[in-house]
């Protein structure tokens, strides 16, 4: 088979991918929009989460960035548009059964680009790599979670494990890993706290002292639907854990509302940063290998 076929299955595949995904999107915000009562929302709420949307969007950006930086350390340097434009139009993906298609999806769109595919599967080994890491220092809050008077310690140990961290990957790595790195954990807080103030809208006097705990516990039930195998984007496992974490402390329908709410903002969200990825598109092959 010459390369010309080649890369014409690969643009189709890369294409049907990214309409079953979007298909597969709408059709759970369809589901979720049935699980809301809209008039029971107040205006405030509504404004919080279409401004969590568009912060949402943003946060795509600072992990395409994450991932440019990682290419760029592998050795491959791809201007600022072309890794936005890749990132989002793969990432998308990520809904369907599998939990693996965003990086099946990107693997294919940017080795049609040009972009080779050892570096591709290096670059997304480091990015799911550095994800789970990043991710897993949070659960140093847990220690509040068991021992509540001891927060001091949780936050002590969440400062210490990310210095000692970024250290390591310094020594082992490069500081465009660092870079990422710090990018993945501005992102995580930045959604952790997307779905706290969601959840303190609709409560205003319930929890509003733990900020910090509702953000770990968010990026916590993030990363036990990451590694569960076969859930799409973490579908239904984030939730339940959620439900566990908070479920002692939080009134129970007001949590189950918020983690609706949110996962709708992530979802719209994403959308938002598929259509921004979409303007991006190089009229030219990509890659500077």
């Amino acid at each position: 088979m010459n390369k010309g076929k080649i890369k014409l299955i690969l643009r189709w595949l890369g294409r049907l991918i990214t309409v079953f995904a979007i298909a597969f999107v709408l059709a759970k915000i369809t589901d979720y929009s049935q699980q809301i009562n809209v008039n029971s929302l107040s205006s405030q709420t509504y404004f919080i989460a279409a401004l969590c949307i568009l912060l949402y969007a943003f946060g795509n950006l600072l992990l395409a960035r994450a991932w440019g930086l990682l290419l760029s350390g592998l050795g491959s340097q791809l201007k600022r548009d072309s890794v936005i434009w890749v990132f989002g139009i793969s990432q998308l993906a990520k809904y369907l059964p599998g939990n693996v298609f965003q990086f099946a999806n990107r693997q294919i769109i940017g080795v049609e680009q040009g972009i080779n595919n050892h570096t591709l599967l290096k670059s997304s080994a480091w990015e799911v790599g550095l994800m789970i890491a990043t991710a897993s220092t949070f659960s140093t809050f847990l220690i509040t979670y068991y021992f509540p008077s001891l927060t001091w310690l949780s936050v002590v140990s969440f400062f210490t494990l990310n210095t000692v961290i970024s250290g390591i990957l310094l020594r082992i790595s490069s500081i465009n890993c660092v870079k990422a790195f710090g990018l993945y954990l501005i992102f995580f807080t930045l959604s952790g706290s997307l779905f706290s103030a969601v959840y303190l809208s609709l409560s205003a006097h319930d929890g509003a002292g733990q900020w910090s705990l509702l953000i770990a516990y968010f990026v916590i039930a993030w990363l036990v639907g990451f590694l569960t195998p076969g859930a799409p984007a973490g579908l239904g496992v984030r939730e339940a854990v959620l439900l566990v974490l908070l479920g002692t402390t939080a009134h129970q329908e007001t949590l189950l509302l918020a983690v609706l709410l949110s996962r709708i903002i992530t979802v719209f969200g994403d959308l938002l940063f598929f259509a921004i990825a979409s303007f991006y598109r190089p009229r030219h092959k990509i890659s500077t290998n």
